[in-house]
């Protein structure tokens, strides 16, 4: 099975995660050849890396060239569509949500016409595949699919964490900071705590979308305070010593199709914060049960969930195992195959 795989991304973000952990699989555990165009500066971060997985990086594509598939990875690089849906059989991988389709610039038929050049389009969730229907009229039956994505299982589970101590919380929120995540509304809530508990908040992601922030917002990325340690990216290692060393899991976002950085929190036994989100209730994330929820863009509401686990230690340990109990339903290896079963139908040998 010979590949071509298409993206704008392969950084610190998760769609860029998923396609490494697929493009892995296949070339690991399947020994497909696997093609990557990459730009120069992608080249230059990502090129070892993805050598490493087993992929062959390109500067560029020859669409002369036989390929049994082409994979374009994300929404936002729909226009590689046009480009190879004539040499080849082309599968879109999407990503994105609501955030994407309020942001189309395009004639509304335009995205249509897309859609329907693919032999193949794959959503995260069912919720997110609802979200694009509309835009899925020219696709015949069974070519829009959800494909579920999946959090890394260890052979062995870690064992549940302590208990905790009442009044005492350190939290960790994971993911690229720009707007979309949301992380003033926990800035403003820890701030808020600060007085009455001893509190901590860890935020890992990528610092580098400062322009996209609104004046009022601004001040609070990467503001320094002694209650907020902002790491920017880190390496697996160090985002699993975080992540161990956290009481509770937030996730102030917005607007998300899955979120990978909630189940992988939950997998460890922690608590986990949501906003209510109606993609995270498809998954199974309920409040009281899973996780604790609040009206996204809340920070008052916000606050006083954080409270209620400041104050419940007992609490937090039962949300942590029922977050751990819905995380093992999205184990990484069942992702890998499903989308391997995907790609293999436009297999030419």
């Amino acid at each position: 099975m010979k590949i071509l795989v298409v993206t704008h991304s392969y950084g610190p973000n998760g769609a860029a995660a998923l396609l490494r952990w697929a493009i892995g699989h296949w070339c690991g555990r399947y020994g497909w050849e696997v093609h990557a165009v990459l730009g120069a500066d992608a080249m230059r971060d990502w090129g070892d890396d993805l050598r490493a997985l087993g992929a062959t990086p390109r500067a560029e594509v020859d669409v002369t060239e036989r390929f049994d598939c082409g994979l374009v990875n994300t929404f936002f690089d729909g226009h590689w569509v046009e480009q190879l849906a004539t040499r080849m059989p082309v599968v879109w991988w999407v990503h994105e949500s609501t955030g994407a389709i309020h942001g189309i610039q395009t004639p509304p038929a335009r995205t249509i016409d897309l859609f329907a050049r693919c032999d193949q389009v794959l959503f995260d969730s069912d919720w997110q595949r609802e979200m694009f229907a509309s835009f899925l009229i020219g696709l015949g039956e069974g070519r829009a699919r959800a494909l579920p994505c999946g959090v890394e299982t260890p052979t062995e589970l870690p064992p549940p964490p302590p208990r905790g101590q009442a009044g005492t919380l350190r939290l960790i929120t994971l993911g690229s900071v720009y707007p979309r995540k949301r992380q003033p509304d926990l800035v403003r809530a820890v701030l808020a705590m600060e007085a009455r508990f001893a509190i901590h908040c860890d935020i890992v992601g990528d610092l580098g979308y400062m322009q996209f922030w609104s004046d009022q917002e601004r001040p609070l990325i990467g503001l320094e305070h002694p209650r907020l340690t902002w790491h920017g990216v880190v390496d697996a290692s160090r985002k699993a010593a975080l992540l161990a060393g956290a009481d509770v899991g937030c996730f102030p976002s917005a607007d998300e199709t899955f979120g990978i950085a909630p189940m992988e929190t939950g997998l460890l036994g922690k608590p986990v914060v949501l906003a209510n989100l109606a993609v995270y209730r498809s998954l199974g994330w309920q409040d009281g049960v899973n996780c604790l929820m609040y009206p996204p863009g809340d920070a008052a509401a916000l606050r006083a969930v954080l409270q209620v686990l400041a104050d419940r230690p007992s609490m937090r340990q039962s949300l942590g195992l029922g977050a751990r109990v819905l995380a093992l339903q999205y184990p990484q290896m069942l992702f890998c195959e499903r989308i391997t079963l995907q790609m293999l139908r436009y297999a030419k040998y």
